[in-house]
């Protein structure tokens, strides 16, 4: 090699030493200092960790965010609530081992907080993952002692878990939306896996005392019930999967085909799926909840179903009534409806005949399912038979549910959803406004009706053609009375016509 090849090498070589810069740009991990300046990429070159500045800010931040689309997105946040003011922060491994973000006055501003037998600096290594998880590790061991998966800000990687442990007050994985679109700090809402008798999404507004805003309707195992238009195992484009350890925690994550599709919490309290459009060089929205005035949590109020596709949205469950009727007439929909009549176990004379139920078809199952031990076939039997059961639901990998108390956050869906049985009085099934209805029953009683009336009018022109053949038109007619009448009989007691006789008001279709 000539003299001149060797210059131009120890040039570019020392050049490269001398600038952090440099560095940072060329690693996907760092054990030293990373300045204002300095940032370090994922292998594949689609997530970088370093220090930005928000939209319409100039605060700084530590944080990670997409490197390879034109678009500033950034998925997590360091020192969301303490930003830097000039470009003097330092992101640094200390020397307990910990990933620490200092400002100029070498105050510590954010840390990873590692408390129980973290190694020293100089064998702890920070790497960005092309999975957008920052990780610290021991680089000895290779053992993983802190990741940001494990402390999300505002947005829902694939892969990255959200949950709970019941075992453990406190110790949760939620996503907590921004203050603004130029301030990161933590804003007003939390998205969080909660754990009762089934898993479900939750929307919480923590300035209302963590009230809810939205539920996606409890998980089967493969799909949320109150998600409409999505096929099952397939939600929001992702695959989602709950794991639940012997340890209490239980956990929910996603997978999908793409790095540039992911989920977020906007600012204003609405969980959006962001994906990545290469022609327009900025993010859509694939989905995004709530969507409607019904997705709204208890939107109208006890004992309803809310339909965005009606007006008015909400209306009482057949069989109830409006609570207070001159509110809801003018739209004040929040005391919700009060039942007509009560069932028997709740009269004092309850020798009458038996309950039976309203079925609601494509719904969004109400808020506090109760878990029952009862086999499927045997869930409105045992419904019945327990005075507190006010409705169920069976089927769809969910085995039997039922309701106690009062039923909340109800709502008709396009597609999908579940039957819900609710629980009435049996007078409510044999009022004239329903059309009363046995499981498995025919339409038999329907077209006996429909051809009595057809041979009423045919009676009537055979009278005027030839009243000397009334008398066989009138021995006719009285037959298929008669017939109607025996088949109607037959109807009724005919054993196919029922399931544990438990008899149903069938209000699909209104």
């Amino acid at each position: 090699m000539g003299l001149h090849e060797s210059m131009i090498v120890l040039a570019l070589t020392l050049s490269c030493f001398l600038s952090s810069v440099c560095l940072a740009q060329e690693r996907s991990f760092f054990s030293g200092n990373l300045s204002d300046s300095d940032t370090i990429v994922s292998s594949l070159g689609t997530f970088r960790f370093g220090f930005f500045a928000p939209v319409n800010s100039t605060s700084r931040y530590a944080g990670i965010w997409y490197s390879n689309i034109p678009v500033q997105t950034v998925i997590w946040v360091a020192n969301k609530d303490k930003p830097i003011n000039d470009s003097s922060g330092v992101i640094s491994v200390s020397e307990d081992g910990n990933l620490v973000v200092t400002d100029g006055q070498r105050r510590v501003l954010w840390s990873t907080n590692i408390s129980t037998q973290a190694p020293r600096a100089n064998s702890t290594v920070a790497e960005v993952l092309d999975t957008g998880n920052l990780v610290l590790k021991d680089d000895n061991s290779e053992t993983t002692l802190w990741e940001s998966f494990r402390h999300p800000t505002d947005s829902w990687l694939p892969n990255m878990v959200v949950g709970t442990n019941a075992r453990t007050a406190g110790e949760n994985i939620t996503i907590t939306s921004w203050k603004s679109p130029s301030d990161p700090s933590p804003g007003s809402y939390t998205a969080a896996l909660v754990l009762a008798a089934y898993p479900e999404l939750f929307i919480m507004n923590k300035d209302n005392n963590n009230a809810t805003v939205w539920r996606s309707g409890p998980w089967n195992g493969q799909m949320f019930n109150g998600l409409p238009d999505v096929d099952p195992g397939v939600i929001f484009l992702f695959r989602f999967t709950v794991n639940d350890d012997t340890n209490g925690s239980v956990t929910m994550s996603y997978a999908n085909d793409s790095t540039l599709r992911y989920l977020y919490m906007d600012y204003r309290g609405s969980v959006i799926r962001r994906d990545w459009s290469e022609a327009r060089r900025n993010w859509t929205v694939g989905l995004q909840v709530p969507a409607s005035e019904c997705d709204i949590y208890r939107r109208c109020g006890p004992f309803t179903t809310c339909n965005p596709r009606k007006t008015p949205p909400c209306s009482c469950i057949k069989g109830f009534r409006p609570r207070r009727l001159i509110e809801w007439n003018n739209g004040n929909w929040s005391g919700g409806c009060i039942r007509r009549t009560p069932l028997q176990c709740e009269r004092q004379n309850n020798n009458g005949s038996a309950d039976g139920f309203t079925r609601l078809r494509r719904m969004k199952l109400p808020d506090f399912a109760i878990r029952s031990e009862a086999s499927e076939p045997d869930c409105l039997r045992t419904c019945l038979q327990t005075c507190s059961c006010i409705a169920c639901a069976h089927g769809l990998g969910y085995g039997c549910m039922i309701w106690n108390g009062s039923l909340v956050d109800s709502q008709e869906l396009p597609a999908g959803g579940m039957d819900l049985y609710i629980r009435l009085a049996h007078s409510e099934i044999k009022t004239p406004d329903r059309r009363p209805v046995i499981i498995g029953s025919s339409l038999a009683g329907g077209i006996l009706v429909v051809a009595a009336c057809g041979l009423l009018v045919r009676r009537l022109v055979m009278k005027r053609r030839a009243r000397k053949k009334g008398r066989d038109a009138e021995q006719i007619f009285n037959r298929v009375e008669a017939l109607a009448g025996d088949a109607e009989s037959s109807e009724n007691s005919d054993p196919k016509a029922s399931i544990n006789d438990v008899t149903i008001t069938d209000v699909s279709g209104r």
